[in-house]
């Protein structure tokens, strides 16, 4: 009797913590849009003379878009924590990638949306389509 009491609260248990989750899951996305069109409003863009030559204000919320050159991992999909080398024309800037949810490849073009410590923490990439 103490068995079946024991594995019922369990399961009663189990049952209500994963409604849970799916109700999380949906705040989290929610969230997650919210954070991402907040920062490409709050994002400025800077001239690539500026980026070369470092006139961007630190802890400033940059855009910069350009090619993905190269990465510091191996294989040529890019994922969280990579470090990258992004290239517009002959200005190169260097990206930390904070977050990434969309599929990334190396020779991708892309606009960087984050914060700027001489270089950019990636917060937000967004896939460019190709020329």
């Amino acid at each position: 009797m103490r068995k079946a009491i024991i594995s019922a609260f369990a399961l009663l248990m189990l049952l209500s913590f994963s409604g849970c989750g799916s109700a999380a899951a949906t705040q989290n996305q929610t969230f997650t849009k919210k954070s991402a069109s907040g920062l490409r409003v709050k994002a400025k863009g800077y001239s690539t003379q500026a980026f070369s030559k470092g006139n961007i204000p630190l802890n400033s919320y940059v855009k910069f878009t350009g090619r993905i050159q190269k990465k510091d991992t191996a294989g040529e999909t890019v994922k969280k924590d990579d470090r990258l080398l992004l290239r517009n024309g002959k200005t190169k800037v260097q990206v930390m990638v904070q977050f990434q949810p969309t599929a990334l490849k190396v020779g991708d073009r892309v606009t960087v949306y984050g914060e700027y410590y001489g270089f950019v923490k990636g917060s937000l990439i967004d896939r460019l389509p190709s020329r």
